[in-house]
């Protein structure tokens, strides 16, 4: 990977190979919805050179479902991982399967629009820009397919050198990992999923693209996420865990963030949110500190300069948040 974050190149397409693209889609005990899912993906305008579904472990008929697919669609490749690895493994073994210029990504329980493909190797192709990504905005759909009111609004469609934002403001770019498809010759300077990582892997790995290449994005809605009752990451968001799993990430940026005291400002903030959350006594919290200072991580050994220095920070935020509610009590009861 490049040491700069502007180290940015050009993109000249030279031939009509250069228009391929694998698509990467990983499953675990996705039976129920992966034949909607590679529908939508075998029959796209812009037909994939290649679909491979990488089986992570299933124990449901995911592999039957998908083998019984194979016989109409020789394009499409299934790959039995040994055990559950996780979604960065998955990805990961599909990306060494692939060899073709531009590799898509889809979870198997997401859905594209026709014209996903084409629409954007187009933003490819038409740009002077030296592009490596393109995402998508995206709509919403329920676990049988209808489509659901995007009460927020869709989220900001970033475009051009973006490397500050994400780090500024961690994993922003729309329509998740099923919404980008990227340059393969960039992907390779990039890296692969971090496979350690069960939290905020996606945006690892925007943000080592974005330090290279440029992003770009189509207007329209390509992608259908679909919503589940409820998600491994809303479960994990605030956990200690995740904050340790945001820590290492920032730390690949260490000199970067180093120039940014606002997100090292708020770094430490979450550290005492966390340790506030998931603490059930101050035995748990010395435990949280305990880890930090015995992290490999510069950042995040050095994120707090003392015990006196945690514990006070500690102190102030639950003393905050019981003003808070407190302030909530009040209101509540003079209604």
């Amino acid at each position: 990977m490049e040491s700069s974050v502007n180290s940015l190149e050009t993109h000249v397409s030279s031939s009509e190979d250069q228009d391929d693209v694998d698509v990467i889609v990983p499953v675990h005990n996705g039976a129920r919805h992966i034949s909607e899912c590679l529908a939508s993906v075998l029959s796209q305008t812009l037909r994939p050179r290649r679909v491979v579904v990488v089986d992570d472990g299933s124990i449901d008929e995911t592999a039957t479902v998908v083998g019984s697919l194979q016989k109409d669609h020789p394009s499409l490749i299934l790959h039995r991982m040994k055990r559950n690895a996780g979604v960065s493994a998955a990805r990961n073994a599909g990306i060494m399967l692939s060899d073709a210029p531009f590799v898509a990504f889809v979870d198997a329980d997401d859905i594209w629009v026709p014209d996903k493909l084409a629409l954007q190797h187009q933003v490819f192709k038409s740009s002077q820009r030296p592009i490596g990504l393109v995402h998508s905005s995206f709509f919403l759909i329920d676990e049988t397919g209808n489509l659901l009111p995007h009460e927020r609004g869709l989220p900001p469609l970033l475009r051009g050198n973006v490397f500050w934002r994400l780090l500024r403001e961690r994993n922003i770019l729309s329509g998740s990992a099923s919404s980008v498809l990227v340059r393969r010759d960039i992907l390779d300077r990039a890296g692969i999923f971090d496979d350690q990582l069960s939290y905020g892997e996606d945006w690892d790995l925007w943000l080592r693209l974005a330090a290279i290449s440029e992003v770009d994005h189509t207007p329209e809605a390509l992608v259908g996420i679909r919503v589940r009752a409820s998600g491994a990451q809303q479960k994990r968001h605030g956990s200690i865990d995740s904050f340790l799993q945001t820590m290492k990430v920032y730390s690949r940026w260490e000199s970067e963030i180093g120039k940014e005291g606002a997100i090292l400002k708020e770094l430490r903030n979450q550290g005492f949110r966390a340790a506030l959350i998931n603490a059930r006594s101050l035995c748990d919290v010395a435990a949280f500190y305990r880890t930090l200072k015995a992290s490999k991580e510069n950042l995040v050994r050095n994120l707090y300069a003392s015990r006196f220095d945690f514990w006070s920070g500690v102190l102030v935020t639950a003393v905050e948040k019981a003003c808070v509610r407190l302030a909530r009590l009040i209101v509540g009861g003079t209604r």
